[in-house]
């Protein structure tokens, strides 16, 4: 407001004295007077701010997103409504966003919630028709077959499982598909086709909980078609491969049967005493002694009684060990309910002790493993517990957890963590063809999560990861081991562990990933921030995907490439690329597609270059890729930048290990694996007109181009450094603002502060960078049309400000003092004065007063009176004495120095 008196005043002095008084102004020369002298509000990145942007493609998806993430009941129907609308729009808008396929399955979600059945079908088909090459297809694959399954269209469902196996055979959903199918196809009478699944998933997928039933059921089949031998062989692939399965009994029941169909009565007898005598607990084990005593009865009558070899029969009125055994299972999880976990683990070790063969004997081992983990828990509550009170509430559930009568003994750490571990270890290393052995190794990880051991954590669900492919848990062991190695503190041992996960995996973890500190770590990053994505959508929003290794197969090709290009290795790069580009509908494709043009450039293949710059502006229309596409073309059409070497050589890297961007004001060096996402959200023009407003701010020119280095390594320092993980979905906007701002500052006379107050200079270049994402935020947001783009860099700013206030409050309260002074108090004291002079009405930050600060400064001779210098710049900034404000934010003011200054400039 007084901004707009001042300058209301100054016209109307020019208008009287540039006209007689007789003279009456026309209106268009009062307007162009009007154009002189009120100057437009600078805007910082509006050139910016209209390029093409991945920011618009990520804002309309993530308003899609949170839309459907409030979609829970059906009778929800405005919020149906909206998140269908906002997912169409975003479709309509961004067909080759990689974010087209997750809002495909946001659809599906959404129909489902509605349970709108063909919708969600259309959903899923649509994502495998347009966008095969997605790691969401397999999983989209899934959901359509058994939709199909439930709408009993068996043969649409045959259709779709086949693709899927044929497709995705890496896929987590394969053996159940394989499982699924075989199942259709018996329901259409094609027993051949049904056998052949079930033949294929016990021999392609040995770790599935579907193998040992697929190759029992295939038994059973040839038993039925009397193919004898070929059932025999099936059943002992389930004893052999499986002797710990459920079906473990059924199996050699089913080869004592077809022994006793083809008449070898000596050896059916064998298979028979096999499971009474070696499987006690076996539900089968009656009809064995049945059998055997039939066999034995025909051959007396046949043979006579001498002529038997074994005359012995069995008692069948005996007590059942099927039921005793039976009888101690349903004991032990009575004893489980109530938390009874001593008596559990009793009445289960008796189990597994005398009833070998009873289906739950696997269940039994698990849940002695549960009752341990359950006391462990409980014993950690204990000896957290803070005095009598705390032990005497907990007494009753310790003494019904061990079983003791005593008292808690106070005397030590209580522990059961090295039981649960080795029972659950039993479980997952001796029970074969368990179907809890994997859930026995997650539950060894939970259990090592629950005591703080986070090394051991992360091995254990390697562990699963390498051992149980396909598991449930899969998804979830990747995201822990990640987010470990991810993390700089825990690398010497993420490194060792490494060695055998990339054995197991080459194809998603090559061992070149772990040569190099500083590439492991970045990688492991790229890595952990996909699965952190994945694991809220799947585990917090229920969008029905899952993320597995073989997912991650095209991610890992495209980092494997951007590592060969920084190492100087470009034909091996191409290679790579080239495989992942074949297949457009990637989700890396966009980025693989540039980096590709970058190796045919540096492989001397400008042709090909070109072609692969205008595929980006054709495809990828509306990132900022075509921004830089274009400018790629003209660089090839007008020759190469020769500085390119020189600027490197400043900031002393080498410029073939980075993609760069020379803009007119600044040079950015990006590492290959981020650098297409650095310049989809068009960072470097960012930059460049970031460099250009603070050159124009504080009226300096700095000497030369600002260098910026996007950089993997925090032992690489450029000009600005920038480090490689905030660049993500959204970035992190704010990121080499606070450097830029400091070279600046200490670029002019303002560096007098540097010396001697620094808070000063630092308060100054934080100011800055405040005002640079402010205008950043407020442009791009205008620009794209929606708040909701900017909310969080703009919430930050809004933080930043309150914590310089706050800072600024707490200074004065405490007898301020200079020498107390920090940077954000410096910026409390810049906010108050733009707010005590009307500039925070308009906008949050307003950085025009300060023009003259840096004005006022250069005009003031050398002085090593830095306390009066910046009162003096303050009071030139705004027209006005500030004395006694810099009084009371205890400034040593010398009046008489000031105004000397003041006269003197």
């Amino acid at each position: 407001m007084m901004r707009l008196a001042i300058s209301a005043a100054v016209i109307c002095v020019v208008l009287v004295s540039a006209a007689p008084a007789e003279e009456v102004l026309e209106p268009e020369n009062t307007i162009a007077l009007l154009d002189q002298f009120i100057v437009p509000p600078t805007r910082s990145f509006a050139d910016v701010s209209l390029l093409p942007t991945r920011l618009t493609a990520y804002n309309a998806h993530d308003d899609a997103a949170r839309a459907t993430y409030t979609c829970c009941r059906p009778d929800q129907e405005e919020k149906i409504k909206k998140a269908l609308a906002a997912n169409a729009a975003f479709l309509d808008a961004y067909k080759f966003s990689d974010w087209a396929d997750d809002t495909l399955m946001h659809n599906a979600r959404v129909n489902s919630v509605r349970r709108n059945f063909r919708s969600e079908i259309q959903a899923y088909e649509q994502l495998l028709r347009q966008y095969p090459g997605s790691d969401l297809a397999d999983d989209a694959a899934w959901g359509l077959a058994r939709m199909h399954i439930k709408d009993g269209a068996d043969r649409a469902a045959v259709a779709t499982l086949r693709g899927l196996v044929q497709q995705y055979p890496l896929s987590t959903w394969a053996d159940d598909a394989y499982l699924a199918l075989s199942r259709a196809l018996e329901r259409l009478e094609d027993e051949r086709g049904g056998i052949a699944a079930l033949d294929t998933l016990s021999r392609r997928y040995p770790h599935s909980d579907h193998c040992a039933a697929a190759a029992l059921k295939l038994g059973q089949k040839y038993q039925e078609r009397g193919n004898y031998p070929a059932a025999i062989d099936a059943f002992e692939f389930v004893i052999h491969r499986y002797p710990y399965s459920d079906l473990g009994d059924d199996a050699q029941f089913g080869i004592a049967t077809c022994l006793r169909a083809m008449q070898q009565d000596e050896a059916a007898v064998a298979a028979y005493e096999f499971i009474i005598h070696r499987m006690a607990g076996s539900a089968f084990v009656p009809r064995a002694m049945r059998e055997v005593n039939t066999i034995l009865q025909r051959q007396i009558q046949k043979k006579g009684k001498r002529a038997v070899r074994q005359a012995v029969k069995y008692d069948l009125s005996r007590q059942n060990s099927h039921d005793a055994a039976d009888r101690l299972c349903k004991r032990g999880k009575h004893h489980m309910n109530y938390r009874q976990y001593g008596s559990a683990v009793r009445a289960f070790r008796q189990l597994v002790a005398h009833y070998p063969g009873i289906d739950c004997y696997d269940d039994a081992l698990y849940n002695m493993g549960v009752a341990y983990q359950q006391m462990n828990i409980l014993f950690q509550e204990i000896n957290q517990a803070k005095g009598p009170d705390d032990l005497f509430r907990l007494t009753p559930e310790w003494k019904d957890a061990t079983g003791a009568r005593q008292s808690i003994p106070t005397n030590k750490e209580l522990t059961a963590i090295g039981d649960c571990v080795s029972a659950f270890a039993l479980v997952a290393n001796k029970l074969i063809g368990s179907k809890w052995r994997d859930d026995a190794v997650y539950q060894i990880a939970k259990s090592y999560e629950d005591v703080g051991k986070a090394d051991k954590e992360a091995y254990t669900y390697q562990q699963l990861l390498i051992n149980f492919p396909g598991s449930e848990h899969e998804m979830e062991a990747l995201y822990r081991v990640l987010k470990f190695y991810a993390d700089p503190k825990n690398y010497d041992k993420s490194i060792k562990m490494f060695q055998q996960l990339a054995k197991a995996a080459p194809s998603v973890f090559p061992a070149m990933f772990g040569e190099n500190k500083d590439d492991f770590l970045h990688i492991m990053g790229l890595y952990y921030r996909h699965l952190d994505f994945a694991w809220n959508e799947y585990h917090v929003h229920h969008i029905p995907y899952r993320v597995t290794l073989p997912d991650l197969a095209a991610e890992a090709g495209l980092y494997a490439a951007a590592l060969y290009l920084e190492r100087g290795n470009t034909a091996e790069a191409i290679k790579r690329l080239t495989r992942i580009v074949k297949v457009p509908t990637r989700n890396v494709c966009g980025a693989a597609t540039y980096l590709l043009a970058c190796a045919r450039e540096r492989a001397g293949e400008t042709q090909k270059a070109i072609e692969l710059y205008n595929d980006i502006e054709a495809h990828f229309a509306l990132s900022g890729l075509a921004d830089d596409a274009r400018l790629a073309l003209e660089r090839l059409n007008g020759g190469t930048d020769a500085d390119v070497a020189r600027y490197a050589s400043l900031v002393g890297i080498s410029a073939n290990a980075y993609d760069v961007h020379v803009g007119e004001h600044a040079v950015v060096f990006a590492p290959f694996s981020v650098a297409a996402k650095i310049r989809e959200y068009n960072l470097p023009n960012i930059w460049d007109a970031a460099q250009a407003s603070l050159e124009r701010w504080t009226g300096c020119d700095s000497e030369g181009k600002a260098i910026i280095v996007v950089s993997k390594s925090p032992s690489v320092r450029g000009q600005v450094t920038v480090p490689a993980h905030c660049m993500k979905d959204p970035p992190d906007w704010s990121q080499g603002f606070l450097q830029m701002g400091r070279r600046m500052i200490n670029a002019t006379e303002c560096r007098m502060f540097a010396r001697a107050m620094p808070s000063v200079a630092d308060g100054l270049a934080r100011f800055a960078a405040s005002s640079l994402q402010y205008s950043l935020v407020s442009e791009t947001r205008d620009a794209i049309g929606s708040a909701a783009a900017a909310v969080l860099p703009h919430q930050a700013v809004i933080d930043q400000r309150d914590r310089a206030l706050r800072a600024l409050g707490e200074y004065v309260r405490k007898s301020p003092s200079t020498e107390n002074l920090t940077p954000d108090v410096v910026c409390g004291i810049l906010y108050t004065l733009l707010d005590r002079h009307g500039y925070g009405k308009n906008g949050l930050i307003d950085w025009e007063p300060y023009t003259q600060l840096f004005e006022a400064v250069r005009r003031v001779p050398r002085s090593t009176d830095c306390e009066s210098v910046f009162v003096h710049a303050i009071n030139e900034s705004f027209g006005a004495d500030h004395y006694a404000d810099f009084e009371r934010w205890g400034f040593r003011v010398n009046r008489e120095a000031i105004e000397h200054m003041a006269l003197r400039t």
